[in-house]
């Protein structure tokens, strides 16, 4: 910059360099000083400086995210039952922490709980995050997670990058699975696509009082109408019905019996 350059000194002169950001890497930068005249008219003998200073502001990126597990179950249930590691494609400041948020239709602030001590930097360019995962009967599918905050050496901050579809929680106990599996109960196919149907057969269509299709929380998505004096299988419309886990709940002469079912 022209207008801020000038001499300080008989003998000292400051060069004044307008720094633009186009995130770029450029280490060891060289210096050659040239042109200058003494008093007398002498002209300088040209000046070299190898390695005057390194340029960088290139944001980190992360090379990687993993995790211990994608489908998080009953044995997940405790301390450390999730583990997810961001690698980075560069070394990064060990004084800055790397947040994540979990992106899903259902809050898991009560469900997966940070371990703040535990999680960290396990290296210049690693760091780990590790959670404890909570004794709660549900189930989410298609957990996005957000990760954020961390910066490199230079102090380029990082840009918040989201990967979505990362993983899946069901937490429904293994005597409640036993049961929604119960004989009697065909449903099929299963999982089922979204906005497409499934076809559901029962043992003894004649004795059926109700037939809904429910989700974890209990609400009732859809009631099932079906012909009692029909022995083939009734096709199930699930048009409207988001992608998740759901149940289909059966009441007859023998009480309620459910079984679950996907929709992707």
């Amino acid at each position: 910059i022209d207008s801020l350059s000038n001499w300080l000194s008989p003998a000292e002169y400051r060069a004044v360099y307008q720094l633009v950001n186009n995130e770029e890497e450029y280490p060891a930068i060289a210096l050659e000083v040239e042109g200058a005249r003494d008093q007398a008219g002498n002209l300088q003998q040209p000046y070299t400086s190898p390695t005057l200073l390194d340029l960088d502001t290139q944001k980190p990126n992360p090379m990687e995210i993993s995790a211990n597990t994608y489908e998080i179950r009953n044995e997940h249930i405790g301390e450390a039952g999730l583990e997810i590691s961001i690698t980075f494609d560069e070394p990064m400041a060990s004084d800055f922490q790397v947040e994540l948020d979990f992106l899903a239709n259902t809050p898991l602030e009560k469900i997966l709980v940070l371990n703040e001590a535990e999680s960290g930097w396990v290296s210049e360019s690693t760091w780990i995050s590790i959670y404890r995962v909570s004794d709660t009967s549900i189930a989410v599918q298609d957990i996005g997670i957000a990760c954020f905050g961390g910066r490199d050496m230079a102090g380029n901050t990082m840009d918040s990058d989201t990967t979505y579809n990362f993983l899946s929680i069901d937490l429904i106990p293994s005597s409640t699975r036993d049961y929604l599996s119960s004989d009697g109960i065909k449903l099929y196919p299963n999982p089922a696509k979204e906005g497409s149907y499934f076809f559901f057969e029962h043992e003894n269509y004649t004795r059926i009082q109700e037939v809904t299709i429910v989700n974890f929380r209990g609400q009732i998505m859809k009631r099932v109408v079906f012909n009692p004096h029909l022995a083939e299988a009734t096709k199930v419309d699930v048009t409207g019905i988001p992608p998740g886990i759901y149940f289909l709940q059966v009441v007859d002469n023998k009480g309620q019996r459910s079984v679950k079912f996907t929709i992707f």
